[in-house]
Protein backbone atom coordinates (compact mmCIF):
# COMPACT_ATOMS: atom_id res chain seq x y z
CA UNK A 1 0.00 0.00 0.00
CA UNK A 2 2.85 2.39 0.79
CA UNK A 3 4.59 1.64 -2.50
CA UNK A 4 1.40 2.20 -4.49
CA UNK A 5 0.98 5.64 -2.93
CA UNK A 6 4.58 6.85 -2.76
CA UNK A 7 6.31 5.40 -5.84
CA UNK A 8 6.34 6.73 -9.40
CA UNK A 9 5.51 3.22 -10.59
CA UNK A 10 5.37 -0.24 -9.05
CA UNK A 11 6.75 -3.29 -10.87
CA UNK A 12 5.85 -6.81 -9.78
CA UNK A 13 5.85 -10.37 -11.07
CA UNK A 14 2.58 -11.12 -12.83
CA UNK A 15 1.49 -14.74 -12.39
CA UNK A 16 1.16 -15.64 -16.06
CA UNK A 17 3.17 -18.04 -18.19
CA UNK A 18 5.18 -17.41 -21.32
CA UNK A 19 2.11 -18.44 -23.29
CA UNK A 20 -1.48 -17.31 -22.81
CA UNK A 21 -2.59 -20.91 -22.89
CA UNK A 22 -0.97 -21.76 -19.55
CA UNK A 23 -2.80 -18.98 -17.72
CA UNK A 24 -6.11 -19.84 -19.37
CA UNK A 25 -5.66 -23.50 -18.48
CA UNK A 26 -4.82 -22.58 -14.88
CA UNK A 27 -7.83 -20.29 -14.62
CA UNK A 28 -10.09 -23.13 -15.72
CA UNK A 29 -8.67 -25.98 -13.67
CA UNK A 30 -6.85 -24.49 -10.66
CA UNK A 31 -8.87 -23.37 -7.65
CA UNK A 32 -5.79 -21.61 -6.22
CA UNK A 33 -5.18 -19.69 -9.43
CA UNK A 34 -8.80 -18.55 -9.65
CA UNK A 35 -8.65 -17.46 -6.01
CA UNK A 36 -5.47 -15.51 -6.70
CA UNK A 37 -7.09 -13.73 -9.65
CA UNK A 38 -10.07 -12.85 -7.44
CA UNK A 39 -7.77 -11.51 -4.73
CA UNK A 40 -5.98 -9.33 -7.29
CA UNK A 41 -9.16 -8.08 -8.97
CA UNK A 42 -9.24 -4.93 -6.79
CA UNK A 43 -5.98 -3.75 -8.45
CA UNK A 44 -7.33 -3.73 -12.03
CA UNK A 45 -7.61 0.06 -12.12
CA UNK A 46 -3.97 0.37 -11.03
CA UNK A 47 -2.84 -1.79 -13.96
CA UNK A 48 -4.99 0.17 -16.38
CA UNK A 49 -3.57 3.46 -15.08
CA UNK A 50 -0.01 2.22 -15.61
CA UNK A 51 0.86 2.61 -11.94
CA UNK A 52 1.17 -1.13 -11.48
CA UNK A 53 3.09 -3.00 -14.18
CA UNK A 54 4.94 -6.25 -14.77
CA UNK A 55 7.63 -4.97 -17.13
CA UNK A 56 10.31 -2.37 -17.69
CA UNK A 57 10.80 -1.47 -21.35
CA UNK A 58 9.07 -4.69 -22.34
CA UNK A 59 11.21 -6.93 -20.10
CA UNK A 60 9.75 -8.84 -17.16
CA UNK A 61 11.38 -10.56 -14.17
CA UNK A 62 10.25 -14.03 -15.27
CA UNK A 63 13.64 -14.95 -16.76
CA UNK A 64 15.47 -13.65 -13.68
CA UNK A 65 13.35 -15.88 -11.44
CA UNK A 66 14.02 -18.85 -13.71
CA UNK A 67 17.78 -18.24 -13.68
CA UNK A 68 17.86 -17.96 -9.88
CA UNK A 69 15.88 -21.20 -9.61
CA UNK A 70 18.36 -22.94 -11.92
CA UNK A 71 21.30 -21.49 -9.99
CA UNK A 72 20.00 -22.90 -6.72
CA UNK A 73 19.52 -26.27 -8.39
CA UNK A 74 23.02 -26.34 -9.94
CA UNK A 75 25.31 -24.58 -7.44
CA UNK A 76 26.64 -26.71 -4.57
CA UNK A 77 26.60 -23.67 -2.31
CA UNK A 78 22.81 -23.80 -2.35
CA UNK A 79 22.44 -27.49 -1.63
CA UNK A 80 20.64 -26.77 1.70
CA UNK A 81 17.96 -24.89 -0.28
CA UNK A 82 17.48 -27.59 -2.90
CA UNK A 83 15.25 -29.72 -0.71
CA UNK A 84 12.62 -26.96 -0.96
CA UNK A 85 12.71 -26.75 -4.75
CA UNK A 86 10.40 -28.61 -7.09
CA UNK A 87 12.22 -29.49 -10.29
CA UNK A 88 9.00 -29.75 -12.27
CA UNK A 89 8.01 -26.15 -11.66
CA UNK A 90 10.19 -24.75 -14.44
CA UNK A 91 9.38 -27.54 -16.83
CA UNK A 92 5.60 -27.12 -16.80
CA UNK A 93 4.09 -23.63 -16.78
CA UNK A 94 0.72 -24.88 -15.62
CA UNK A 95 2.31 -26.56 -12.56
CA UNK A 96 4.33 -23.44 -11.77
CA UNK A 97 1.32 -21.13 -11.93
CA UNK A 98 -0.71 -23.44 -9.71
CA UNK A 99 2.10 -23.63 -7.11
CA UNK A 100 2.71 -19.87 -7.23
CA UNK A 101 -0.98 -19.09 -6.80
CA UNK A 102 -1.33 -21.49 -3.87
CA UNK A 103 1.72 -19.94 -2.18
CA UNK A 104 0.40 -16.38 -2.49
CA UNK A 105 -3.16 -17.22 -1.49
CA UNK A 106 -2.26 -19.16 1.65
CA UNK A 107 -0.03 -16.33 2.90
CA UNK A 108 2.62 -18.64 4.36
CA UNK A 109 5.54 -18.50 1.91
CA UNK A 110 6.98 -21.75 0.60
CA UNK A 111 10.74 -21.06 0.34
CA UNK A 112 10.86 -23.19 -2.80
CA UNK A 113 8.61 -20.58 -4.42
CA UNK A 114 9.29 -17.35 -2.55
CA UNK A 115 13.11 -17.41 -2.40
CA UNK A 116 13.65 -17.67 -6.19
CA UNK A 117 10.95 -15.04 -6.77
CA UNK A 118 12.38 -12.50 -4.30
CA UNK A 119 15.96 -13.13 -5.48
CA UNK A 120 14.81 -12.90 -9.11
CA UNK A 121 12.99 -9.62 -8.50
CA UNK A 122 16.11 -8.28 -6.76
CA UNK A 123 18.21 -9.29 -9.76
CA UNK A 124 15.73 -7.61 -12.10
CA UNK A 125 15.66 -4.48 -9.95
CA UNK A 126 19.45 -4.26 -9.86
CA UNK A 127 19.64 -4.40 -13.65
CA UNK A 128 16.98 -1.72 -14.10
CA UNK A 129 17.96 0.62 -11.23
CA UNK A 130 14.75 -0.02 -9.30
CA UNK A 131 14.26 0.09 -5.54
CA UNK A 132 13.15 -3.17 -3.93
CA UNK A 133 10.18 -2.88 -1.56
CA UNK A 134 10.02 -5.04 1.56
CA UNK A 135 7.58 -5.50 4.39
CA UNK A 136 8.95 -5.19 7.91
CA UNK A 137 10.69 -8.50 8.72
CA UNK A 138 8.82 -11.13 10.72
CA UNK A 139 10.23 -14.50 9.60
CA UNK A 140 13.70 -15.86 10.42
CA UNK A 141 14.83 -15.33 6.81
CA UNK A 142 13.43 -11.79 6.66
CA UNK A 143 15.13 -10.84 9.92
CA UNK A 144 18.39 -12.30 8.60
CA UNK A 145 18.09 -10.19 5.48
CA UNK A 146 17.29 -7.10 7.56
CA UNK A 147 20.57 -7.62 9.44
CA UNK A 148 22.44 -7.48 6.11
CA UNK A 149 21.21 -3.96 5.40
CA UNK A 150 23.60 -1.01 5.54
CA UNK A 151 23.39 2.80 5.23
CA UNK A 152 19.94 2.75 6.83
CA UNK A 153 17.91 5.97 6.89
CA UNK A 154 14.38 6.07 8.31
CA UNK A 155 11.48 8.51 8.31
CA UNK A 156 7.84 8.44 9.41
CA UNK A 157 4.97 9.03 6.98
CA UNK A 158 1.17 8.76 6.94
CA UNK A 159 -0.32 6.52 4.23
CA UNK A 160 -3.48 4.61 3.46
CA UNK A 161 -3.00 1.26 5.18
CA UNK A 162 -6.28 0.17 3.57
CA UNK A 163 -8.01 1.60 0.51
CA UNK A 164 -9.38 0.62 -2.87
CA UNK A 165 -7.60 1.34 -6.14
CA UNK A 166 -9.57 4.47 -7.02
CA UNK A 167 -8.86 5.97 -3.57
CA UNK A 168 -5.12 5.42 -4.06
CA UNK A 169 -5.19 7.00 -7.52
CA UNK A 170 -7.16 9.94 -6.10
CA UNK A 171 -4.69 10.40 -3.25
CA UNK A 172 -1.76 10.44 -5.67
CA UNK A 173 -3.43 13.33 -7.50
CA UNK A 174 -4.27 15.26 -4.33
CA UNK A 175 -0.70 14.88 -3.01
CA UNK A 176 1.14 15.13 -6.34
CA UNK A 177 2.99 18.35 -5.48
CA UNK A 178 4.48 16.96 -2.25
CA UNK A 179 5.02 13.43 -3.56
CA UNK A 180 7.38 14.78 -6.22
CA UNK A 181 10.06 16.12 -3.81
CA UNK A 182 9.68 13.07 -1.60
CA UNK A 183 10.33 10.75 -4.55
CA UNK A 184 13.29 12.87 -5.63
CA UNK A 185 14.81 12.53 -2.16
CA UNK A 186 14.38 8.75 -2.28
CA UNK A 187 15.81 8.57 -5.81
CA UNK A 188 18.88 10.46 -4.60
CA UNK A 189 19.37 7.86 -1.88
CA UNK A 190 19.03 5.06 -4.42
CA UNK A 191 21.57 6.67 -6.75
CA UNK A 192 24.38 7.21 -4.24
CA UNK A 193 25.97 5.49 -1.27
CA UNK A 194 25.64 8.26 1.33
CA UNK A 195 28.34 8.66 3.94
CA UNK A 196 29.55 11.38 6.26
CA UNK A 197 28.40 14.89 5.34
CA UNK A 198 26.62 13.65 2.22
CA UNK A 199 24.60 11.20 4.28
CA UNK A 200 23.58 13.92 6.74
CA UNK A 201 22.56 16.21 3.88
CA UNK A 202 20.44 13.55 2.22
CA UNK A 203 18.80 12.72 5.55
CA UNK A 204 17.96 16.42 5.99
CA UNK A 205 16.53 16.68 2.46
CA UNK A 206 14.43 13.56 3.08
CA UNK A 207 13.20 14.91 6.44
CA UNK A 208 12.10 18.20 4.85
CA UNK A 209 10.27 16.40 2.02
CA UNK A 210 8.66 13.97 4.47
CA UNK A 211 7.48 16.81 6.73
CA UNK A 212 5.92 18.67 3.78
CA UNK A 213 4.16 15.48 2.66
CA UNK A 214 2.90 14.72 6.19
CA UNK A 215 1.55 18.25 6.65
CA UNK A 216 -0.20 18.10 3.28
CA UNK A 217 -1.71 14.72 4.13
CA UNK A 218 -3.13 16.17 7.34
CA UNK A 219 -4.35 19.47 5.89
CA UNK A 220 -5.92 17.86 2.81
CA UNK A 221 -7.64 15.05 4.70
CA UNK A 222 -11.11 16.22 3.64
CA UNK A 223 -10.08 16.04 -0.01
CA UNK A 224 -8.26 12.73 0.45
CA UNK A 225 -11.39 11.17 1.96
CA UNK A 226 -13.85 12.91 -0.36
CA UNK A 227 -16.89 10.65 -0.96
CA UNK A 228 -15.09 7.80 0.82
CA UNK A 229 -18.44 6.40 1.94
CA UNK A 230 -18.92 5.13 -1.62
CA UNK A 231 -15.64 3.18 -1.67
CA UNK A 232 -15.74 -0.60 -2.10
CA UNK A 233 -13.23 -0.89 0.74
CA UNK A 234 -13.17 1.41 3.75
CA UNK A 235 -10.27 3.88 3.50
CA UNK A 236 -8.08 3.79 6.59
CA UNK A 237 -5.02 5.96 7.18
CA UNK A 238 -2.13 5.16 9.46
CA UNK A 239 1.49 6.09 10.16
CA UNK A 240 4.34 3.93 8.89
CA UNK A 241 8.07 3.94 9.39
CA UNK A 242 9.85 3.98 6.03
CA UNK A 243 13.39 2.58 6.18
CA UNK A 244 15.73 3.08 3.23
CA UNK A 245 18.86 0.91 3.13
CA UNK A 246 21.31 -1.09 1.01
CA UNK A 247 21.32 -4.85 0.54
CA UNK A 248 24.01 -7.07 -0.96
CA UNK A 249 23.24 -8.36 -4.45
CA UNK A 250 22.38 -11.85 -3.19
CA UNK A 251 20.66 -10.86 0.04
CA UNK A 252 17.58 -13.07 -0.46
CA UNK A 253 19.68 -16.18 -1.09
CA UNK A 254 22.05 -15.37 1.76
CA UNK A 255 19.13 -14.83 4.13
CA UNK A 256 17.67 -18.18 3.09
CA UNK A 257 20.92 -19.94 3.91
CA UNK A 258 21.24 -18.05 7.19
CA UNK A 259 17.70 -19.03 8.14
CA UNK A 260 18.50 -22.69 7.55
CA UNK A 261 21.58 -22.38 9.77
CA UNK A 262 19.47 -20.74 12.47
CA UNK A 263 17.09 -23.69 12.25
CA UNK A 264 19.93 -26.15 12.66
CA UNK A 265 20.56 -27.03 9.01
CA UNK A 266 24.16 -26.07 8.10
CA UNK A 267 24.74 -24.05 4.97
CA UNK A 268 27.89 -24.32 2.84
CA UNK A 269 30.08 -21.22 2.81
CA UNK A 270 32.82 -20.47 0.35
CA UNK A 271 36.34 -20.25 1.74
CA UNK A 272 38.00 -16.92 2.24
CA UNK A 273 40.32 -16.15 -0.71
CA UNK A 274 42.63 -14.23 1.61
CA UNK A 275 43.26 -17.06 4.05
CA UNK A 276 43.17 -20.04 1.72
CA UNK A 277 41.73 -22.47 4.25
CA UNK A 278 38.96 -22.74 6.77
CA UNK A 279 35.47 -21.39 6.57
CA UNK A 280 36.15 -17.79 7.48
CA UNK A 281 32.90 -15.85 6.98
CA UNK A 282 32.79 -13.53 3.99
CA UNK A 283 31.43 -10.02 4.06
CA UNK A 284 27.73 -10.07 5.00
CA UNK A 285 25.59 -11.19 2.12
CA UNK A 286 28.42 -11.94 -0.28
CA UNK A 287 27.85 -15.68 -0.32
CA UNK A 288 27.40 -15.95 -4.08
CA UNK A 289 28.94 -12.91 -5.72
CA UNK A 290 29.71 -9.33 -4.72
CA UNK A 291 27.49 -7.68 -7.34
CA UNK A 292 26.14 -4.16 -7.04
CA UNK A 293 24.32 -3.19 -3.85
CA UNK A 294 20.54 -3.17 -4.10
CA UNK A 295 18.57 -0.12 -3.03
CA UNK A 296 15.78 -1.32 -0.73
CA UNK A 297 12.92 0.24 1.17
CA UNK A 298 10.91 -1.35 3.97
CA UNK A 299 7.67 -0.32 5.64
CA UNK A 300 6.36 -0.93 9.14
CA UNK A 301 3.00 0.15 10.50
CA UNK A 302 3.69 2.16 13.65
CA UNK A 303 2.53 0.30 16.75
CA UNK A 304 2.51 -3.09 15.01
CA UNK A 305 5.09 -5.71 15.99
Amino acid sequence: MASLLLADRVVTLRPVGASAGAAKDASRSSISYRELMRSWAWSEALWRAGLLTADVEGETAVQDVRQVHERIADDVRFSPLRSFLRDDLLEHERTYLDALAADVVKGGPDPGISVPIVAGLDRFASRHDLTCARAHPTSVAEKSEWALGTDRIAVGLPIFVQADADRLLHAREVLADVLGPLRSALVALASDLPSGVQRNTQQEVLNVAAEAYSLAFDRRRDSLFSEASNDEVRAIEGPVTVSFFRLPADAALTAGLNALEALGRPAIRKKSPMKGAGNTPDAPGLVVSPGAPIAAIAFKVVGKR
